[in-house]
């Protein structure tokens, strides 16, 4: 289906994200095990620019709140809260696409995509990553 920018087919979209799924889940529990230890850099932006981006410390963020420093994990980056909602709702929507043969995943996808396509909600959306770069930047996270 190539409306609205839809462009990756279903089969694909379920691959990739389940991907993502199992890779974060990985990554996740890796650097718990490591217990805020890992030394490990994945930004391209701090690799490339030496210089943080918004997602910098999400990873961190994650785990503060996991462990039930959500103030803290907010003042990292609020980004985690995100992510985390994504890392609960995401499996619970491909499993059960998988197992009732439906496609709720991808209409909830169809959905956001759409709405990303209109100035009203990508506006709101850049601006606070942005407050969050320059809150990285100035923290030096």
């Amino acid at each position: 289906d190539g409306s609205n920018g839809f462009l990756m087919k279903s089969s694909q979209l379920y691959i990739l994200f389940t991907a993502f799924c199992i890779g974060g889940y990985i990554w996740l529990f890796y650097f718990f095990s490591l217990g805020l230890r890992a030394d490990i850099i994945l930004c391209p932006s701090k690799l490339i620019f030496h210089t943080s981006c918004p997602g910098c410390g999400t990873t961190r963020a994650c785990l503060y709140f996991c462990q039930g420093y959500i103030g803290k994990a907010l003042l990292t980056n609020p980004n985690c809260l995100i992510v985390l909602a994504a890392g609960c709702i995401l499996p619970i929507l491909l499993i059960h696409d998988f197992v009732l043969r439906r496609h709720l995943f991808i209409d909830v996808y169809k959905y956001i995509e759409d709405k990303l396509h209109k100035s009203y909600f990508w506006i709101p959306i850049l601006i606070f990553e942005v407050a969050i770069w320059i809150h990285n930047l100035v923290l030096g996270i």
